[in-house]
């Protein structure tokens, strides 16, 4: 059983992520605080910071896979958070991982990235970034650090993660772009997984962590080819769209 460190296990992607894939794994999992309820007990917990390299060397020792779900995930985050939470871990756990000899890093990307391309313009993995806040271009930042790392051996793969929520919640939306860019819980959960189980001659790649939407912003057909990526769900025509 593939042994899997999980940053930021206890924020929603990844309890959801426990909840459907988690007996796969034998989880090592870290956030700043634990979970509540039945995820306490879904694997071994160690709570301490996400930019502690020293943690970091710890908790990376005899771990095959990453899975790194932690940052700070406001748009409008300050910058020493910024680069605290999104930079420099990012940058130890790559380092840890690295040298600890683990085989394959999934780091959670963003769709934030390439919101700069117009809306009609579907994206796909080999465009440059085009980020539009200083959060996009940590997220950025990870993706590169995927390149770097993947050129030193270990299979990287960036995982740009849509607007994640339940489909119920697309009856409440008015937002158009949340349409374009929405992510059920069961898609991206399965997403993850099969970056986690990817052959190994994935070396370096960047997919996308949409659902099967209407009008998607981000074009899926290499994520498909690469991973087998079948989404289940989708968001309809935004309103006011086609």
């Amino acid at each position: 059983m593939l042994r899997l460190l999980i940053t930021g296990a206890a924020g929603r992607i990844a309890s959801a992520f426990i909840e459907r894939y988690g007996a796969h794994y034998d989880l090592v999992l870290t956030d700043r605080v634990y979970p509540a309820g039945e995820f306490a007990s879904a694997g071994r917990w160690v709570i301490g910071e996400a930019n502690d390299p020293d943690l970091l060397w710890r908790l990376t020792d005899g771990v095959e896979a990453v899975l790194h779900l932690a940052a700070d995930p406001n748009t409008n985050a300050s910058l020493p958070s910024l680069v605290a939470n999104n930079l420099a871990a990012t940058a130890y756990l790559f380092d840890a991982a690295f040298r600890r000899g683990a085989g394959r890093f999934v780091f959670a990307s963003s769709v934030q990235t390439v919101v700069g391309y117009p809306p009609d313009v579907p994206v796909t993995p080999d465009m440059p970034p085009r980020p539009l806040n200083a959060y996009a271009a940590t997220k950025c930042f990870g993706e590169a650090l995927c390149h770097v790392y993947a050129s030193k051996g270990m299979s990287c793969i960036a995982v740009r993660i849509g607007a994640f929520s339940d489909p119920a919640r697309l009856a409440r939306e008015t937002f158009p772009d949340f349409f374009r860019l929405f992510v059920s819980k069961d898609d991206l959960c399965q997403l993850l997984h099969l970056a986690l189980q990817a052959p190994r001659d994935v070396g370096f790649a960047i997919v996308h962590g949409i659902s099967d939407n209407r009008e998607p912003r981000l074009d899926l057909e290499s994520t498909r080819r690469l991973l087998g990526y079948e989404p289940r769900d989708g968001a309809p025509a935004s309103p006011g769209g086609g």
